[in-house]
């Protein structure tokens, strides 16, 4: 929109397969002035899985993925990308929680997974609540742990772990 509110357009996003249907999680703005739609496309196997459409700043679909298509994927069945950071060389830092799993995906500026790193709980119904990059590029991961407190993960701009707290 514009500063007073009127619409600069408006758009219906499918992913790039129509028979998938995308039920969206969450937006988030790009430094190119688009958006990152998140969310699960259903049917798409026998069970959700985790998607990304990106949307180019005049509001037309510049691709979209599908992750997570078999259970292998991002840690278990479930899994859910929930935060994105865009990283200053034009990466995307990918929160994901799964079934007693914290992790980290940095996927590339099209959305193609470069790494994946999991921070296995022994809790269960944990859940990511935010993402940061650090000054230094390193990555903080906050987490609950269902009724039983807080999770932080610090960790390398790799996503591997220099320190984890559950409080």
């Amino acid at each position: 929109t514009t500063a007073a509110g009127q619409p600069l357009w408006e758009r219906g996003v499918r992913h790039m397969n129509p028979v998938h249907s995308l039920w969206p999680g969450s937006v988030h703005p790009r430094s190119n002035g688009g958006l990152l739609v998140n969310g699960r496309f259903s049917p798409a196997f026998d069970y959700d899985a985790p998607g990304i459409v990106s949307i180019g700043p005049d509001g037309q679909t510049e691709w979209g993925r599908t992750y997570m298509t078999d259970s292998t994927d991002y840690g278990s069945v479930g899994a859910r990308f929930v935060r994105f950071a865009e990283h200053s060389d034009g990466d995307h830092i990918v929160a994901v929680d799964g079934r007693n799993t914290l992790g980290i995906a940095r996927l590339d500026a099209e959305g193609i997974p470069v790494w994946y790193k999991r921070y296995p709980t022994e809790m269960p119904y944990t859940y990511v609540v935010d993402l940061a990059l650090e000054p230094d590029n390193g990555i903080t991961l906050l987490g609950h742990a269902g009724g039983s407190g807080l999770i932080l993960v610090h960790t390398t701009s790799e996503g591997e772990p220099l320190w984890a707290y559950h409080y």
